[in-house]
């Protein structure tokens, strides 16, 4: 057929118009405290099982804290972070600070040494946490660390509604 373009030349044109298109922001990730920098969390039904309420609450601990507010656990050396998200996100990284533990003349607090994520589970109880395998686990060894980050790779981050966090 006369005056029909050919596959390859259609092709060639295509890649040159998308050279001269500027790229847009349209898909640029950005990673932010969530807290701090977005109105996602939802503060209503974000709690904290066996938290100690002489200490500092879940949202103060997630809110800006430049005083190093810390939580404790007011039971055992677990506590479960239950954090709700008002909609949907994706998840590249936790990052959890215990520069100095809580300060109280009775009790001696110790850092964690172990962090697991579940995501999605919005009713987990310690009961379920034997039961259902975490996400995400760190093992802090280091007794000198001041913060855990754990990565989030994966499908299990994304497009979350709810990220509880076991500290031990």
């Amino acid at each position: 057929m006369k005056g029909v373009s050919s596959e390859a030349t259609n092709t060639d044109k295509m890649r040159a118009h998308q050279m001269k298109v500027k790229p847009t922001d349209g898909l640029r990730h950005e990673d932010v405290d969530l807290m701090v920098c977005t109105d996602l969390i939802d503060q209503s039904q974000t709690s904290v099982l066996n938290g100690s309420v002489s200490h500092a609450s879940v949202l103060e601990v997630l809110a800006a804290n430049p005083e190093d507010k810390a939580m404790a656990s007011d039971a055992d050396p677990q506590m479960l972070l239950k954090v709700v998200f008002k909609e949907k996100i994706n998840l590249v990284s936790v990052c959890v600070r215990f520069p100095t533990p809580p300060k109280d003349e009775e009790e001696t607090y110790s850092k964690p040494r172990l962090l697991k994520l579940f995501c999605n589970h919005e009713d987990l109880d310690f009961s379920d946490i034997e039961e259902i395998p975490a996400s995400a686990t760190c093992i802090v060894e280091d007794a000198d660390a001041t913060e855990a980050k754990i990565t989030c790779i994966g499908h299990k981050f994304q497009r979350l509604s709810s990220l509880p966090l076991l500290v031990e």
